[in-house]
């Protein structure tokens, strides 16, 4: 009969969580989980095959706490503006949460937000309402704004220490 795991997977996947938003994704190893969660390598290995799928649940972690924040827009008029400031403030705030997300995503984390169907709907209902747009006009002024907003938010993370970006 297996031993019963010391930890639960959302205590494990927090963990790592914790490494990539304070270390950066490339610190996240068996070792440095181990060591966060004061025990060996093998534990880990009793909830997850490998350091692959423990990183595909880490970014669903993230990607859903990413998701819960940008729908905070929702309750703010014109929702679209209030995004594009969550958005930067995530950028700001979790820089390497943010590049955890980028990598995950193919440097576009649009899918994300498109692949949330709902939110994405009023996203898009706001700025047709906003602008006056038909559907395929707002889809594709989303698609510039995240354009702008993955670089803008990649140039906050590489220039974090100068002025301009300080608040």
């Amino acid at each position: 009969m297996p031993k019963k795991p010391k930890f639960t997977k959302e205590e494990v996947i927090k963990a790592g969580y914790q490494i990539i938003k304070e270390q950066g994704k490339d610190n996240l190893t068996a070792r440095s989980l181990a060591a966060s969660l004061n025990c060996a390598i093998s534990p880990i290995f009793t909830l997850f095959e490998n350091m692959e799928e423990l990183k595909n649940e880490i970014f669903l972690y993230t990607k859903d706490e990413f998701i819960n924040l940008m729908k905070e827009s929702a309750s703010y008029f014109p929702m679209f503006k209030q995004f594009g400031l969550l958005f930067i403030s995530y950028c700001m705030d979790n820089p390497n949460l943010f590049m955890f997300l980028l990598s995950k995503t193919e440097g576009d984390i649009s899918k994300i937000i498109y692949l949330e169907k709902d939110f994405y709907n009023l996203l898009e209902k706001n700025i047709c309402e906003v602008f006056g747009f038909n559907n395929e006009e707002a889809k594709e002024l989303f698609g510039k704004m995240m354009l702008i907003a993955n670089g803008f938010g990649i140039s906050i993370i590489e220039k974090k220490d100068n002025l301009l970006f300080k608040r």
